[in-house]
Parts: structure tokens; sequence; C-alpha cells
């Protein structure tokens, strides 16, 4: 996969993992876009970032793309979160994070990530990700 961070560096995006720079209030504007995050609360949002691997894209100082990652750092990752501003969609932003984390020292040699989505099948086959072979596997209890 061609990659281009540096032109996207160039264009004055700033990659960051520091949580300093990713507060809930920042990404609430995020996630009014997203519809499976409509409905969380900034409580929410702040106890879910204190809790995972998040990193981000910030240009101009402004929070306009973020990622999270649930993971004991031993076996598992559970991706999720990946929000982009629609204004900065389409220049590879979302790849450029996940270039980042799937290649974190730390978790790069995880034996299992999972994900969900709805509609982004393509960007994540790009990465590795496939449909589960044994869905009767997975389990969940959804609360809405």
């Amino acid at each position: 996969m061609k990659d281009n961070w540096q032109s996207l560096k160039q264009s004055g995006y700033i990659f960051t993992e520091n949580k300093a720079d990713i507060s809930a209030e920042a990404l609430m504007p995020l996630y009014a876009h997203m519809y499976w995050a409509t409905r969380r609360s900034i409580e929410v949002v702040t106890e879910s970032l204190k809790h995972s691997y998040v990193c981000a894209i910030k240009k101009e100082n402004e929070l306009v793309a973020c990622m999270r990652l649930i993971t004991d750092y031993a076996t598992f990752a559970y991706l999720c979160d990946v929000v982009v501003a629609p204004q900065h969609r389409g220049q590879g932003l979302s790849k450029w994070m996940l270039t980042e984390a799937l290649n974190k020292p730390e978790i790069r040699d995880l034996r299992r990530w999972c994900l969900m989505t709805k509609d982004a099948h393509g960007l994540y086959r790009q990465f590795g990700f496939e449909l589960s072979d044994t869905p009767e596997r997975f389990m969940e209890v959804l609360r809405e």
C-alpha cells in the first residue's frame, strides 16, 4: 500500500497518540456524524478514552480524525470508533491511523484483532481484516 503520510504532513496534518491532545469535547462533533455514536454522552466518551489506546490526527490544532483500540496488549484488540470529519474524508487519514496502530510494537503481533462495521468493509480488508469464517463462535450482549 502506497502511503502519502509525508504529503499529509506537508499539508499540516499531525498524527498523535498523546491523550492530552484527544479530548471528549473535541470528539463530540465528530461523533455527531456517526450512526454508531450519536447517542453517546460526553461522560461515556471520556471514560472510553481513559481505558483505550487512542490515536488521532489534528490539523491547525483541530481534531479531524480519531481511532480507538480496546486491548489487553497481550492477545486481543478490538478496533472501534474510527472517525474522520466529513470535510477531511478521502485523503487517507483513516489509513494513516490504522497503519500506525497495526504497526505499533506493543500490539502488532496480537493473535486476534476484531472490529464491527456496517459499511467500511473495503477499508478494513486492505489491512487484512476478513469476515469471520466461524461467526457461530461470536456472541454479544447489546444494550441500547
